[in-house]
């Protein structure tokens, strides 16, 4: 998949941000790409996320609790969104 806008980190616990289907993300770990992908569904509490088969990739489903795994986002989605705690 190619993003046409750059794509940046999500900041956790600096950013409000929930998946949404359709969105269109990068999944990395070490630095590393693990997938490119659709949002396919979201948990109802917005705790995780499935990422729509791709290919040869199966469905994958990512908890947002993940302390490994990043997830990238276009640039501009999320900026404005401040986390209020």
């Amino acid at each position: 998949m190619k993003f046409a806008a750059g794509l940046r980190p999500l900041r956790p616990g600096r950013e409000k941000w929930a998946p949404t289907k359709g969105a269109h993300i990068q999944l990395r770990q070490w630095g590393q790409v693990l997938r490119d992908g659709v949002i396919e569904d979201v948990m109802p509490d917005r705790a995780g996320f499935w990422l729509g088969a791709d290919g040869a990739d199966s469905r994958l489903f990512v908890h947002l609790n993940y302390d490994d795994i990043e997830v990238w986002v276009p640039e501009g989605i999320g900026r404005s969104q401040r986390r209020v705690a």
